[in-house]
């Protein structure tokens, strides 16, 4: 069924494009995400139920169902905690809320399930008030006892499959997490970890579902045999044959029906508990579909019908969306930067994993920071995201609450190559007569750059298309380049284990737009992405060069302090730094595009910084 779905698709787009070539191109603008917008909320308490209530937005109209696509093969879970992957966690995630969430337009953490949060003992306690008397999907009260199971079961023990239980580990110990009582918890640690207040965004679960499943699986087994039957049944519930009728949830939605690798159905949660600025419940649409799209060509296909109302495009695909009709009126939003980073990095082990001389190559800061500005940063946006990129000099998106703003000057998309030559010659690097670059020892300064090869699906070609650009722009220094694509698994192993390898194009998924701790695994000089030099996992670091020592300084206070402007501090330092130094050349990233056909779409309030369904419960058909 897939392979003929797609040959329809791509058929279908032959003939728009053989009918449509003697036409004008379709003329379109791409808008802007929205930087700034209204985010308010209070307490709605109806007969002692205490709802959260939305004070911006339009007040809408019952009805209808939204139909949008959703890339690849579909969902392999609907437990978002057992979930490994992102298509599943998006489309489980969609059912269930945190305790607290991010305001769309300032990034400030705002309560949810919770009514309030209170910060006590200088930030090392948190007590979160819960809404009382509001209900699951089945009718039974949300308490803290959920809040509880969730996080000394399913995050403390492990249950959960995404390594959340990392990042909330403060100074070798999880957070004391303790019911106060049936609607107030307590989460404690050792010391001030300012970004555990985010981490309250995690979904809470229906302790009441899981717990009698856990109980049974457990059985008379031995704690610890018991533990890992319970990981294991707890892993399969929910999962892609699963009867939706059992699935209890705290969203706007829930499932009614999955088709596998076809289509997913949610209707709305009967009792939701957040309300419209008149005292409605939301959501106001009665079902949600996502129809799954195993190629771009169909989800083309299904948005020029009318089919679906909107689909994120990428730079490439553009002037095809130019050049097909489209059957209504329709509009292209820049969300910005994408969240995902692509860098070259360095192997700057000086424990004999590379040759010596090269060696001394990678850890003499001028000669990284020669590479750095030789790099043309718009070439590879041009090449690679058609012109629809941005430069990266850092981690941190220019759309990060974050970024620090005075650096953007210093983060050119142009290469400074005359600058790239002065630093190599007080370097005491030198040309041949052949204009090759020869070091002060007399070696020939010649390399390997490493990347992965693509995949038949998920090309890896951007990746390999930024080696080709960059063995030409680093040739102009005189520098000779080898390249050599292989395969993931091949380039992870020698990345992570052997150390075999001399530089490297990756990339990482995710960002740190509200939480910049969340680069630690990678800046942390003993954390285990610590790319451009990898050291024994469990040992203590004792040859920390001393920005190293000043960016671990730098992550440990940003989260020891519960003020945005004090951490904000430490992050410019980090930056100026990974600038400065340049242990890892980040190159570009494509903006992320979402063609739209919004006219009768209510609500419809896209922003930069929590995207276009941020809001999808106050959606509604306007006719």
């Amino acid at each position: 069924m897939k392979n003929k779905f797609k040959i329809f698709g791509f058929l279908y787009l032959i003939f728009c494009l053989t009918a449509c070539s003697q036409e004008p191109s379709q003329e379109f603008k791409i808008e802007e995400f929205s930087k700034k917008g209204i985010y308010q909320t209070k307490t709605l308490n109806l007969n002692n139920i205490e709802y959260k209530q939305l004070l911006n937005g339009s007040v809408g109209k019952y009805g209808g169902k939204l139909v949008l696509g959703l890339s690849g093969n579909g969902p392999k879970t609907f437990n978002c905690w057992a979930s490994t992957e992102n298509i599943s966690s998006s489309v489980s995630g969609l059912m269930f809320s945190g305790l607290v969430e991010r305001d769309p337009w300032t990034g400030e953490i705002v309560p949810s399930l919770a009514k309030s949060y209170e910060i006590k003992d200088g930030g090392k306690k948190i007590i979160v008030s819960l809404r009382k008397n509001i209900l699951w999907s089945d009718g039974k009260p949300i308490t803290s006892h959920d809040v509880i199971f969730t996080w000394n079961t399913i995050i403390k023990q492990g249950f959960e499959r995404l390594g959340n239980r990392e990042t909330i580990i403060v100074e070798g110990e999880f957070p004391e997490v303790k019911a106060l009582d049936k609607y107030t918890i307590s989460i404690s640690t050792k010391r001030v970890f300012a970004p555990l207040l985010g981490e309250l965004s995690y979904p809470i679960a229906p302790a009441h579902f899981f717990e009698p499943i856990l109980e049974k699986a457990g059985g008379k087994l031995s704690p610890e045999k018991a533990l890992e039957k319970q990981k294991q049944i707890f892993s399969t519930i929910w999962g892609s044959n699963l009867n939706p009728k059992t699935m209890v949830v705290s969203g706007p939605f829930k499932l009614s029906s999955y088709s596998v690798g076809e289509r997913i159905e949610y209707e709305a949660n009967p009792n939701y508990f957040v309300f419209d600025k008149k005292g409605n419940r939301l959501p106001y649409l009665k079902k949600f579909v996502y129809l799954i799209m195993p190629s771009d060509d169909l989800e083309i296909f299904k948005f020029a019908s009318g089919e679906i109302p909107m689909m994120s495009i990428s730079p490439e695909t553009l002037p095809l969306i130019q050049k097909i009709k489209i059957k209504k009126p329709f509009s292209i939003y820049n969300q910005g930067p994408s969240q995902s980073t692509t860098f070259v990095a360095f192997n700057m082990s000086r424990k004999g994993a590379v040759p010596k001389h090269i060696s001394k190559w990678f850890n003499n800061k001028n000669f990284r920071t020669a590479l750095a500005l030789a790099t043309n940063r718009q070439a590879l946006i041009d090449s690679v995201f058609q012109g629809i990129g941005s430069p990266l000099c850092f981690s941190t998106s220019e759309i990060s609450i974050y970024f620090d703003k005075s650096l953007k000057p210093f983060c050119s998309a142009k290469p400074n190559l005359e600058k790239a030559q002065t630093l190599l010659k007080q370097a005491g690097f030198t040309k041949n007569k052949n204009g090759e670059l020869i070091d002060p020892e007399g070696n020939l300064v010649h390399f390997t750059l490493y990347t992965n090869a693509g995949s038949a699906t998920d090309t890896n070609s951007p990746r390999e298309l930024m080696a080709i650009l960059l063995k030409e722009q680093w040739q102009k220094l005189g520098i000779k380049l080898d390249l050599k694509v292989i395969e993931f698994n091949n380039l992870v192993v020698r990345l992570m284990q052997t150390g075999d390898w001399e530089v490297v194009i990756m990339g990482l998924t995710g960002g740190d737009l509200f939480e910049p701790n969340s680069s630690a695994n990678v800046l942390f000089s003993d954390s285990r992405l610590h790319i451009f030099d990898q050291r024994p996992q469990g040992q203590k670091v004792t040859d920390k060069r001393p920005w190293e020592a000043e960016i671990d300084n730098a992550l440990i206070q940003g989260t020891a302090s519960m003020s945005f402007e004090q951490r904000k501090n430490y992050y410019y330092r980090i930056q100026k730094i990974l600038w400065e130094e340049s242990p890892l050349i980040y190159l570009a990233t494509p903006q992320t595009l979402l063609a739209v056909q919004k006219d009768n779409i209510g609500n419809f309030m896209p922003s930069q910084l929590a995207g276009a369904t941020h809001n999808l419960e106050q959606w509604y058909y306007k006719n």
